[in-house]
């Protein structure tokens, strides 16, 4: 369907004259029309798959094995995890677990980034701590991803550290 075009430019504040503005909604009307007619004759067409759900089916997930609405995504994540025996670590290191699990979890050092094993090996999410954004609610941090926060909290701990080692050497007079 062509795009439909304004035939008048109406000024606020100023007279309009109905004849143009019964235009505009002529104009309008009939490029709905035209797109409704359109979606028909596709419904009617051979090029149909059948494949147009009401809101009442995708709010029900009748869906075919190819979409899932996020409900059912959720559910199907949140049942993997829970199901997995190795889902409450992350193991580390530079090559993989010779035996692993379903759902078992691995950050290669090497590479840079987090694993997990389903019937393979499989990438999953930020490679670098540079990648991984943090929501701060209690305003503890300046830095919206991983390695920011890290980098204030360590900036943070050498800074007691050297301040304790002062206080101690004073008090023992060293």
């Amino acid at each position: 369907m062509a795009q439909i075009q304004r035939k008048y430019n109406f000024v606020n504040g100023s007279r309009s004259d109905a004849e143009q503005v019964d235009e505009e909604f002529d104009n309008l009307i009939q490029g709905v029309n035209t797109l409704d007619t359109d979606v028909q004759n596709h419904k009617t067409s051979s090029s149909h798959d059948g494949r147009y759900y009401t809101k009442d089916q995708l709010n029900q997930g009748q869906l075919d094995d190819r979409y899932y609405i996020k409900s059912q995504t959720d559910s199907q994540i949140s049942k993997a995890v829970a199901n997995s025996p190795t889902s409450k670590f992350i193991e580390v290191g530079t090559s993989f677990p010779s035996s692993p699990s379903k759902g078992q979890s691995f950050f290669h050092e090497g590479e840079g980034q987090y694993y997990v094993f389903n019937t393979t090996w499989q990438t999953v999410g930020a490679a670098n701590s540079t990648d991984v954004a943090i929501t701060d609610n209690g305003g503890y941090f300046n830095a919206t991803n991983a390695e920011g926060a890290l980098q204030e909290i360590g900036q943070t701990l050498n800074s007691t550290r050297s301040s304790l080692v002062t206080s101690a050497n004073n008090i023992l007079g060293a």
